[in-house]
């Protein structure tokens, strides 16, 4: 069983995502918040696996609430899920402790791919445009010199990409 807290601010959103997750991942248990402030509170009074949080929230930032679940909860991976390209948020939400980042338009393979990397601590499919941390990177590990990415071929800096 995975548990799995969803924190978008689009209900219609939440409800694809967590279908997704239901018919793929046997099991799962799916939170859902739509801001930051609520996401933290369930947090606080529950057990989760894995946050995937989207950027664009209401009041606090998916930025904002990542670092302050790495505050609250060190080891509790967050991927980010975002209609922002990769070039444009990826760094910052790797910097501010997500440890992956994933765009929207991605396939739900690939996410569910992503939501299992994650919650394992790594990232290593070749066929998914995911931005992930090497194991250990984004659990108080170095960030820096641990950012990835892999676009249906070789490795690549998140710092290439722009």
């Amino acid at each position: 069983m995975i548990r799995i807290l969803l924190v978008d601010d689009h209900p219609v959103v939440r409800r694809g995502i967590r279908t997704i997750l239901i018919e793929r991942l046997r099991g799962a248990v799916v939170g859902e918040a739509g801001d930051a402030a609520t996401a933290l509170s369930q947090v606080r009074d529950g057990v989760w696996d894995v946050v995937v949080a989207d950027i664009s929230l209401p009041g606090p930032s998916g930025l904002d609430l990542i670092k302050q679940l790495r505050r609250l909860q060190p080891a509790l991976p967050t991927l980010v899920v975002s209609m922002h390209p990769a070039a444009q948020f990826a760094r910052r939400a790797l910097s501010a402790g997500a440890a992956g980042y994933l765009t929207k338009d991605s396939q739900p393979e690939e996410f569910v791919a992503a939501i299992e990397e994650v919650r394992r601590g790594i990232g290593s499919d070749p066929r998914i445009g995911f931005h992930f941390l090497y194991p250990g990177a984004g659990f108080g590990g170095s960030v820096g010199a641990a950012v990835t990415t892999v676009v249906s071929g070789p490795l690549q800096s998140v710092s290439q990409m722009s």
